[in-house]
């Protein structure tokens, strides 16, 4: 099972709208789903962002972080490389997101280590299939209060990331306030509030 139909999955079961004939159709590669003929995006359930917000950090301990599968193949290993060196970056090489009993579960350490970062890492794969660009730890940022990091060389598609705040590789910020990166954590959660959980008319349709 991916972990996009892990996640919606649960998601629905929160909120108890999942049974035996629920009907899912999920499409990873446009990282959207169709819950019962609705479509809805990549969702997240609710417990995600409860316990995201209660591991905020008010000082925050690290710079830039990143935890994940890095490849040369897929172009992270030569993304992420500017950062390894970066005495307040913490790049942690990982395979727990590939792992198919750790799907669909909250990663405690992983959303501990992203809520005490100013900036979160979101390289995608260069060599990315579909014609749609996202990824999982874009939102896992807004949910920790992380600004995302996104790259030159493997930019995520402009639906996705529309009305968030958000900084390129290339042009990182050398004098943001403390005060400015909280405002925009702030208003990236409450957008993503929105954007990343299950719609409520699924709920009245049920």
């Amino acid at each position: 099972m991916l972990r996009q139909e892990a996640l919606l999955r649960r998601a629905l079961s929160e909120r108890a709208y999942l049974s035996p004939q629920t009907s899912l159709v999920v499409d990873h590669l446009s990282g959207s789903a169709m819950v019962d003929g609705l479509r809805v995006g990549l969702i997240h359930p609710d417990s995600y962002f409860a316990r995201g917000r209660l591991l905020w950090s008010r000082r925050r301990r690290y710079q830039y972080y990143f935890k994940g599968h890095i490849s040369s193949a897929g172009g992270r290993e030569k993304m992420l490389l500017a950062f390894q060196n970066v005495s307040s970056s913490k790049i942690v090489a990982s395979q727990a997101g590939r792992w198919k009993w750790f799907k669909g579960k909250f990663d405690w350490w992983y959303f501990a280590q992203l809520a005490n970062s100013k900036f979160g890492l979101c390289p995608n794969q260069a060599d990315w299939p579909g014609d749609f660009f996202w990824t999982y730890r874009f939102v896992d940022c807004l949910i920790a209060g992380a600004i995302p990091v996104l790259f030159r060389m493997t930019p995520l598609s402009n639906e996705f990331v529309a009305g968030f705040h958000l900084v390129w590789d290339d042009d990182l910020p050398s004098g943001i306030s403390e005060s400015k990166r909280i405002e925009m954590a702030e208003h990236n959660y409450q957008l993503a509030l929105s954007r990343f959980r299950l719609p409520e008319i699924l709920g009245e349709r049920l």
